[in-house]
């Protein structure tokens, strides 16, 4: 398996890359997911290692949090501005090399436009994101994994090879160094096979693990024999026992020797009391003797519930310092949103780690305004409705759910009398409804806005249909669509665009109009009307049903006195090439010229 770079600024989203290394672990394997280039050897040219260490993957995952793109050096000036910078240098080499390279924004983060980036990043504005929040972690996760899963392939696996020293009594680093020369980095970069405990072993259908016995170790000796075998360390509790050494593993959950898939948790009983009995006397004697404090790693607690965090750093012989609790949009209340030590970082035993904790935010009421224009037509006469969403300082509230509901008529040519959408960047939302053909004299539109961290809001208001005194339309009778137009006329979300000269030729046969290829039946609101859908991965890609598509394309034609009218709502349920979730508007006007 090709493997996977992870790239990520500390100072901006060290928490989430560490979280998001340890679930694509779990999934792919260790020797397949790399992050950071850790150890660069003296006089070499850290562009250089840099570049080669992108070159061997497969994917670039670019972690963007909310201070990626503005974050300051010590002068004071935007670090991607410097073309040395370690996060501008690893994107743009993936980028040059035309690696896929996926942005993945955290902390509520928006994609940077091209203009904010640099001219070797701008590329990067242009590359499909995904988005993992604190509260849908697992799930989010899950969908970046289908995308990596079609990303990355795999080959045969490499010759029998002698197994490299880590030079760490076996222990390999979480923070994995993508080099070259190492085995292990060879052979999860060009196949699906990664070297482990003297064999290659598949990545892909991985076999069952033993769980080594690691009662009796220090924590730190039995991480490492754990990490080995590609198990992680699950659940810590401290318990006294007389004549234990500081920090030994006193039992281990489930025991050693069971065989367990890779990526399982292997829980822990280690030993609390300080210096107990005369193994950890003679310990404890010794540092003091020769001046040493006991040094330990600071684990990655980001994600973690408060409870979790401070169990797991006093685990390690670390205390929680300062909790500073922040509101975050998103965000599970009570979990860990940073560190102030890196995660794998090393410190001195009774160390303390300072804590941003997330506090969920209390719910904000929406002032709503909400009404039609015009609010009283003919029957079949068209009225725009209009949305608008705010909060309480006035600020637009963009992305919040409209959902509109009528007593009749028909919303955005649709055919249906509930409707719905998101409110856009203004915070407003716009659609068409249609007023019957067989009208009563007035009708109900309710309006209902809701979102995340605010309340729901709703409203409702009336349109008046006007009586022509004249009988209604037989249904037996039709509007005459045939003949040969020429549009004079077309706007898209208001704006007027260029028209074009091609005539437009309609034949009719009673309720039957033909329209280029398609011939369709017309509605007893003397409409016609046809959907079209369209999905991923590319534009002009079509799909059979609504509930698989990305983009639904409604086309209604209707006559207006003698003007032929072609009003086109292009719905994107989803992104679809460069276009987010919204919905745009096209009319073309036509008059028949025979």
């Amino acid at each position: 398996m090709r493997a996977i770079f992870i790239s990520y600024r500390r100072n901006d989203a060290e928490g989430e890359a560490g979280r998001l290394f340890d679930d694509l672990v779990r999934e792919f394997g260790d020797p397949s997911v790399f992050m950071d280039v850790s150890t660069i050897q003296a006089g070499r040219d850290f562009r250089k290692v840099i570049d080669e260490s992108v070159a061997t993957c497969g994917v670039v995952l670019a972690i963007i949090g909310v201070n990626w793109v503005d974050a300051k050096n010590e002068a004071g000036e935007r670090r991607l501005d410097d073309p040395a910078d370690f996060v501008r240098l690893e994107t743009a080499s993936a980028l040059r090399r035309d690696i896929p390279v996926i942005p993945v924004l955290v902390r509520g983060a928006k994609m940077p436009s091209a203009s904010a980036l640099p001219d070797d990043l701008k590329e990067l504005a242009y590359r499909n994101a995904v988005e993992l929040t604190h509260a849908r972690w697992n799930s989010d996760v899950q969908v970046l994994v289908k995308s990596l899963r079609q990303l990355i392939g795999g080959t045969q696996p490499p010759p029998q090879q002698s197994r490299p020293d880590t030079g760490n009594g076996g222990r390999k680093s979480r923070r994995v160094v993508v080099l070259a020369a190492s085995a292990a980095a060879v052979a999860a970069a060009l196949g699906i096979f990664y070297f482990s405990s003297g064999k290659w072993t598949s990545v892909l259908t991985p076999a069952l693990v033993e769980i080594p016995d690691v009662v009796g170790k220090s924590l730190d000796s039995a991480e490492g024999a754990i990490h080995e075998r590609q198990l992680f360390v699950g659940d810590i509790q401290r318990e006294s026992k007389d004549g234990a050494a500081a920090n030994s593993v006193l039992k281990e959950s489930p025991p050693a020797g069971r065989s367990v898939k890779p990526g399982s948790k292997i829980d822990l009983v280690v030993a609390e009391a300080p210096g107990a009995g005369t193994q950890g006397q003679q310990q404890q004697s010794s540092k003091q003797t020769s001046g040493q404090a006991a040094i330990v790693q600071v684990p990655n607690v980001v994600g973690r519930t408060l409870s979790q965090a401070t169990s797991g750093l006093q685990a390690r012989g670390l205390s929680v310092g300062r909790v500073t609790r922040q509101t975050t949009s998103g965000a599970t209340a009570d979990t860990v949103l940073s560190q102030s030590v890196v995660a794998s970082q090393t410190v001195p035993a009774n160390s303390s780690v300072d804590l941003v904790v997330a506090v969920a935010p209390k719910d904000l009421p929406i002032t709503l305004t909400a009404g039609c224009k015009p609010c009283s037509v003919q029957p079949g006469g068209k009225v725009v409705i209009y949305v608008m969403a705010k909060d309480p300082d006035g600020s637009s509230i963009s992305g919040a759910r409209v959902s509109l509901a009528a007593g009749g008529g028909d919303f955005g040519g649709g055919g249906g009398t509930r409707y719905g959408g998101d409110t856009d960047a203004r915070g407003v939302y716009q659609t068409i409804w249609t007023a019957p053909q067989v009208a009563a004299p007035a009708y109900g539109l309710g309006v209902e806005v809701s979102k995340d961290g605010f309340h729901t809001n709703s409203t409702k208001f009336t349109v008046n249909v006007e009586r022509t005194g004249r009988s209604e339309q037989p249904q037996s009778k039709y509007p005459n669509f045939g003949g040969t137009w020429e549009m004079f006329e077309i706007t898209f979300n208001g704006t007027r665009e260029k028209v074009s000269a091609r005539p437009l030729v309609i034949t009719q046969n009673g309720g039957k109009v033909t329209i280029g290829d398609r011939t369709l039946s017309i509605r007893g609101d003397g409409a016609v009307s046809y959907q079209t859908f369209a999905a991923g991965p590319s534009p002009e890609h079509t799909v059979e049903t609504a509930s698989q598509a990305d983009l639904i394309d409604t086309l209604t034609w209707r006559l207006d006195g003698a003007i032929l009218v072609l009003e086109t709502v292009f719905d994107y349920r989803r992104t679809y090439g460069n276009h987010g979730p919204g919905r745009d508007l096209r009319i073309m006007k036509y008059r028949r010229v025979q």
